[in-house]
């Protein structure tokens, strides 16, 4: 339908990536005992930091524009207890050592939930990077979750993703 409306590639910005629920739901079966001995899922912030150190961001996001290198996906075991768990903690290595985790995030992608209280929850956590929706099936949750701040946008819902 974009070719419909005469949107051409010229006119859309480059793809990227986000981190997807497979190494979040890989890293908290490998690290349930941790989980359930801290009473945190800190399976995810593993998993977060995995990707940041060894993907894309390769652990260094000091020039501003690497930021929308590192999303974060902070719904797999609840998105309040990630934000809980991850204001607390420091990145372990590299040229970030020590700083906090939210620090280097570009993006925080809401995958559940309504845009609303999943803006409202990071913005209570002090996270202050960008806001993906994740979940827009349809052309209205484009201007919804803009409303609201969000700035970029999944396609998933849209193309079926969700069903």
């Amino acid at each position: 339908w974009l070719k419909d409306a005469g949107v051409t590639g010229e006119l859309l910005p480059p793809l990227g990536g986000t981190h997807a629920h497979e190494l979040s739901m890989v890293s908290s079966a490998v690290f349930a005992e941790l989980d359930n001995k801290a009473g945190v899922p800190l399976s995810q912030i593993i998993s977060h930091m995995l990707y940041f150190l060894h993907s894309r961001p390769q652990g260094d996001v000091r020039d501003a524009s690497r930021k929308v290198l590192m999303p974060i996906l902070p719904d797999t075991l609840g998105s309040k207890a990630f934000f809980r768990t991850a204001q607390h903690l420091k990145i372990p290595l590299g040229p970030h050592k020590g700083d906090p985790i939210l620090s280097v995030v570009g993006a925080a992608r809401q995958d559940s939930g309504s845009l609303e209280a999943f803006a409202s929850l990071a913005r209570s956590f002090g996270f202050a990077g960008s806001l993906m929706a994740s979940e827009v099936e349809v052309p209205s949750n484009l201007m919804d979750a803009s409303a609201l701040g969000y700035n970029t946008f999944g396609a998933g819902g849209f193309f079926g993703d969700s069903e």
